[in-house]
């Protein structure tokens, strides 16, 4: 990134920070009691991989769970804000 004071013309800029509903990591817009989570899942021939991480207190869970609907419930019961996964091939 270019110093605006230097610069001659149209300054460069880069991304410095990606915003997203599950990177509130300064605390701003969580109450005292209110959980951070973010959800990965990964799709396997017999079930789901799941991981949480609750970037509020640093808590990180895994699972391996048979069924879809239990891996939905899952990420509902932790309020999660925000979902990573693999698209499926084909």
């Amino acid at each position: 990134m270019e110093d605006p004071k230097t610069a001659k013309g149209v300054v460069k800029r880069e991304v410095v920070q990606l915003i997203t509903p599950g990177t509130v990591m300064d605390g701003k817009g969580l109450s005292e009691n209110e959980n951070n989570f973010i959800a990965s899942v990964t799709s396997f021939q017999n079930g789901y991989g799941l991981a949480l991480s609750d970037l509020s207190t640093g808590e990180n869970m895994a699972a391996f769970i048979d069924r879809l609907d239990e891996v939905v419930s899952e990420i509902y019961s932790v309020g999660a804000k925000e979902i990573c996964g693999v698209k499926a091939a084909g």
